[in-house]
């Protein structure tokens, strides 16, 4: 039975197991003397988040008042029992003359003023007390009802609105228990698996509240199986049969991922962001919506002061590909581990948390472990076993081999249990690679392995069925689901938060690429004023050589700054792809939301480059010289680099976390539509079934759209010359390449590459939804 204790008092009050909320006391259990009603209901708040006291000391108290159901139990027993309630209230109250005044004690500010709730009690009680007889109780019973009725109905609101947290919801004691799990993994006649495997096959146990479960075994042994199965991560290609339960009633998968933090393996950040920012990002985008931006600010500094990250707080995190300076792995994984514990979880499951680390830092880690978590479950690998002193903090060890449990039980009795069935550890051993060496499968002993493994199972099997420790779990319970659901609910930010902060993050870590800021500038500075040498003040007169210079000029001007912003745009979303899975998994945001925010944070770095381009490129080059053609042309360039920023992110979901598959498929992306620009194939010329291509292609729109701003009804001279070839005026140019004339089809060209803009945005972010949610990898 789950019980919580209030720091005001030494009363225990008594959880229900389900739900956490205080189970009203019968009649009879009422004690005659103990605090102030007056004082419990008016210094207790209805709400108080946990808070931790220096490291590893945590204090929770439940989220709404013990006091108010055991109070309408005893007014509902006041109204069938007045002599009972007027012996309970004169424990309480103290009459003088014809009044009733409420004892409290006092401070050093003078008596605190009762609650409208403390004064309509007085008064039933009053009426109970002093009136005369059925009279009386007719007068208050509806006061008392009233009360009741506004204690229950404001608890029903804060469920309604959320505001009750996931550890109010189970209790502050939770236990996670597993009853006969069996996975399997179907057959394939694709794979060449023509029966199904077994994974797990009968698996039984329990997490108990404040204890530190390290999970061991060899390699295949089921680990990570079972670890994603307890923890609600299963994939759906595997088989599942058997139950899980909390407080021991059942609950489905998804039960326990909305009560449960997960500690990847990897430690997966954004290596721009400091300390203090990926925290408050992930305090801002995971904690309940009712708990204020202050409190969420004072939550992250509470945190990182108990793992010790204080010191690095303002320190980018860094990132071992990129090298340069940033956490250190042990800092790392505190950082990991300061992510999950922010929400005040009431489980954490790590999959090998010590992985990489050295055995100080290990130590550390496991040590902060034990101070701050309510239950924990513990992957360790067979190649990077856990030092001695590690292994030692452990308070409960479960083994898993051939997909049976081995062992499960105190850390301190392991040794025992196996010198029982004769397999003694030998002093001065690691206990840790004992048992993965015992229970490890080695090649050529595979049927002396196996009969060992059988008969330290089967031994464990036998005791566990003997000694009925594990009771069967009870139904599923419907009010918690429910509960939990809400609380899930609450988690999930309204729009404008989302925008507002992945925005932030998305701007940080595009401006502080110092390197790809740099040398996009540089890119940008030497291929303008290398186009504006190239075709420097290329005069405007109406031979066929000065028209190929325009034409020519225009073309590779647009294809330039294409691939210039294209190049870093596939490489965005794929560097990023590991955090945004992590993000996803704990619903932080819509996929949408992310997908825009990524879009628009560089949209103004985007327009520094194409108006530093086209700066250069117009006037060196001589296009004609007035306000109106600049601007048409520094539209042109703006809508080239968003229709390659949006293939870009088409490009980046096909190849989803592989940046060397979107770079690779930048030119078979590009140059078919290259192709049908207009210079080197005339629109008219196009063969029928090419012209989707011919359609879709931008690189042609925006050729054109520059084509007519630079010769749409311009005079370009008298043809009375010498040249074999020779245009008197715009428009004859614009005849030669089969384009339209006017502001009209400008207009209708911008129209064009708005429409392919959107349609490339879309696929992308449509085939970036159907790879997260159904392929994930």
């Amino acid at each position: 039975m789950a019980v919580s204790r209030h720091m005001d008092d030494a009363e225990l009050i008594e959880l229900d197991p389900v739900i956490g909320e205080p189970r009203s006391p019968p009649p009879s259990a009422i004690p005659h003397a103990d605090s102030a009603l007056a004082g419990d209901v008016r210094e207790r708040p209805t709400h108080t988040s946990p808070s931790r006291l220096g490291i590893g000391a945590m204090t929770r108290l439940s989220s709404r008042s013990t006091v108010l159901p055991q109070l309408e139990d005893e007014t509902r027993s006041s109204a069938l029992q007045p002599v009972a309630v007027r012996d309970h209230a004169e424990s309480r109250w103290q009459h003088t003359g014809n009044r009733t005044t409420t004892t409290s004690s006092s401070t050093s500010c003078g008596r605190v003023p009762r609650t409208q709730t403390q004064t309509t009690l007085q008064m039933a009680v009053e009426g109970l007390e002093f009136g005369d007889g059925k009279a009386a109780r007719r007068k208050s019973q509806p006061l008392l009802r009233k009360t009741i009725s506004t204690s229950t109905v404001q608890d029903k609101k804060s469920l309604k609105s959320g505001k009750m947290s996931i550890r109010s919801t189970l209790g502050d004691r939770v236990n996670l228990s597993w009853h006969h799990l069996t996975v399997t993994l179907p057959k394939n006649e694709k794979e060449k698996r023509h029966e199904p495997k077994v994974i797990l096959n009968d698996l039984s146990g329990r997490i108990q509240a404040g204890q530190l479960m390290a999970l061991m075994g060899a390699s295949g042994a089921g680990k990570t199986t079972f670890l994603n199965l307890i923890s609600g991560r299963m994939s759906s290609v595997l088989q599942v049969h058997g139950t899980l339960a909390i407080n021991g009633h059942s609950v489905v998968s998804r039960d326990v991922r909305r009560a449960a933090a997960y500690v990847q393996q990897q430690d997966v950040f954004l290596p721009n962001l400091t300390v203090y920012e990926h925290l408050r990002v992930q305090a801002m985008l995971r904690m309940d919506n009712y708990t204020s931006v202050e409190d969420r600010e004072e939550q992250v500094n509470k945190v990182m002061l108990e793992l010790g990250l204080m010191k690095v707080r303002d320190t980018r995190i860094g990132s071992p590909i990129k090298g340069g300076r940033g956490l250190s792995g042990g800092e790392a994984k505190r950082l990991a581990f300061a992510s999950e514990i922010l929400t005040d979880p009431p489980l954490l499951f790590a999959d090998e948390p010590t992985s990489g680390l050295d055995s100080f830092a290990a130590l550390t880690v496991v040590r902060t472990l034990r101070q701050l978590v309510t239950a924990v479950a513990l992957s360790s690998a067979p190649f990077h076993q856990p030092p001695s002193e590690v292994f030692q903090r452990f308070q409960q060890l479960l083994l898993i081999a051939e997909g049976r449990t081995a062992y499960m039980g105190p850390i301190a009795d392991g040794p025992e249990t196996f010198a029982r069935l004769g397999y003694p550890c030998p002093e001065n051993y690691n206990h840790a690679d004992f048992y993965i060496h015992t229970l490890s499968i080695i090649p050529g002993k595979e049927d002396e392995c196996r009969a060992r493994v059988n008969e330290i199972t089967d031994d464990y099997h036998e005791r566990a069925a003997a000694s009925g420790s594990l009771p069967d779990p009870e139904p599923v319970s419907s009010r918690m689901t429910s509960m939990l659901k809400t609380m899930s609910r609450n988690r999930v930010k309204p729009l404008v938060t989302q925008f507002r902060y992945l925005l932030q993050r998305s701007f940080l870590t595009s401006i502080r690429e110092f390197q790809v800021v740099g040398v996009q500038l540089m890119q940008t500075l030497v291929m303008a004023i290398l186009f504006g040498v190239v075709y420097f003040q290329s005069d405007k007169d109406n031979g066929s050589e000065r028209i190929q210079n325009f034409a020519g000029s225009a073309s590779i001007i647009i294809v330039s700054c294409q691939y210039s912003t294209i190049y870093p745009v596939v490489q965005v979303l794929p560097s990023e792809m590991q955090v945004f899975i992590r993000d996803h998994d704990n619903h932080m945001y819509k996929t949408w939301v992310y997908y825009i925010c990524k879009f628009v944070a560089e949209l103004p770095i985007q327009v520094f480059y194409q108006l530093l381009y086209s700066v250069i490129t117009y006037f060196m080059i001589g296009y004609r010289s007035d306000v109106s053609g600049f601007l048409t042309y520094f539209a042109v360039m703006f809508m080239s680099s968003m229709n390659a920023r949006s293939l870009g992110f088409l490009i980046s979901s096909i190849a989803f976390d592989n940046a060397q598959v979107a770079l690779a498929l930048i030119t078979p992306f590009m140059i078919p539509f290259l192709l049908f620009t207009g210079l080197f194939l005339n629109e008219d010329d196009v063969p029928t079934y090419l012209v989707w291509l011919d359609v879709t292609s931008f690189f042609k729109y925006q050729w054109q759209a520059v084509m007519i701003n630079e010769f749409d009804d311009q005079y370009l001279g008298n043809c009375s010359g010498v040249q074999a070839v020779c245009y008197e005026n715009g428009d004859d140019v614009l005849d030669l390449y089969s384009l339209g004339s006017g502001l009209g089809q400008i207009y209708f060209n911008f129209g064009i590459m708005l429409v392919l803009f959107m349609a490339y945005f879309s696929a992308g972010f449509a085939l970036l939804t159907f790879r997260i949610r159904y392929l994930k990898r």
